[in-house]
């Protein structure tokens, strides 16, 4: 294991942690026949301009923008940067009770970089955010604001076992999803509109909220959910995040109606793999440090990856 062969880099008095660790994250692309490379390729190409013909997309505080993005036989990578402009923090030490502002230019911010990596052959997108990075709402969101397609999304893969009970169930009775409102997408966004289920938000019926909970049911004594229609619905649960990050998503079900409902939460049983980085001198993330030790978990992988994308 990675985490074990590099050595953990203890700080001394004074110092900082010279490692960090990270989870990875693996998303399904759909549709399946989307050329992911070219469309980011595409989005890359754009003037680093706001705009319909840009490539920055601006929300009510934050920017987000690719910032890198290379193209090799297997693998396609780079980073994509959410810009902090609003509510800036301040710098300081807490020893010496020191504080003091962060002076920044008009068209600067605060940096919060993430690492994506499309795998061709697998065909799974790889995450790796940083702790107010660009999740994967907000990058599906980008992706097709940017690309002028509703016609991409991102489906987290699941654990071995969460992915063996999910896909066992003939029967199930609710799907419930919790959305966090607060990654700038506006309630009256194209995003929004465009939402499954026709789900129309305006301001005044959010009045306020920091989380939308959603949720259908239908008893088993008749009948549950239709499974079809369930696993679609459960789905389209997952583009909620148009408006947020989707933080949970439990289906109930069970194989048939002699047996007890289980419960799988597509979001927290996610497929994971926790990745060891170095830090570089300025303390963030590195794009050459995360592509070697991306590309190698990836290989490390690869059998059980393959698995959980069919």
């Amino acid at each position: 294991m990675l985490r074990d062969s590099i050595p953990s880099l203890r700080p001394t008095s004074g110092e900082f942690k010279m490692s960090f660790k990270r989870d990875l994250q693996f998303y399904k692309i759909e549709p399946n026949e989307i050329d992911f490379t070219k469309l980011v390729s595409t989005i890359f190409s754009l003037p680093r301009t706001v705009g319909a013909g840009g490539q920055i997309l601006t929300y009510s505080d934050f920017s987000i923008a690719l910032t890198e993005f290379k193209d090799s036989t297997r693998f396609s990578d780079g980073l994509i940067v959410r810009l902090r402009t609003d509510d800036i923090p301040v710098k300081g030490s807490l020893s010496k009770n020191v504080f003091t502002a962060i002076t920044l230019a008009a068209d600067e911010g605060l940096a919060e970089m993430t690492y994506f990596i499309f795998d061709k052959n697998l065909r799974v997108l790889c995450l790796l955010p940083a702790k107010n990075g660009v999740k994967w709402g907000t990058f599906t969101s980008y992706i097709k604001e940017k690309s002028n397609t509703t016609e991409f999304d991102l489906l987290p893969l699941l654990s071995e076992d969460a992915m063996a009970i999910f896909n066992s169930f003939n029967s199930i009775t609710s799907i419930e999803t919790d959305i966090r409102i607060g990654n700038g997408s506006s309630p009256n966004s194209k995003a929004v509109q465009e939402m499954p289920l026709n789900m129309a938000l305006d301001k005044d019926s959010i009045a306020g909220a920091v989380k939308i909970n959603v949720g259908i049911y239908a008893p088993k004594s008749e009948g549950g959910l239709k499974i079809k229609a369930a696993k679609v619905i459960a789905r389209a649960y997952k583009m909620l995040s148009g408006v947020g990050e989707a933080e949970s998503l439990v289906v109930k079900g069970s194989k048939g109606p002699e047996f007890t409902d289980q419960l799988v939460d597509l979001i927290s049983q996610r497929y994971l793999i926790q990745i060891q980085l170095r830090r570089n001198r300025g303390r963030n993330l590195d794009f050459a440090e995360c592509r070697k030790e991306v590309q190698k978990k990836i290989l490390e992988n690869e059998e059980i990856i393959s698995k959980l994308t069919q």
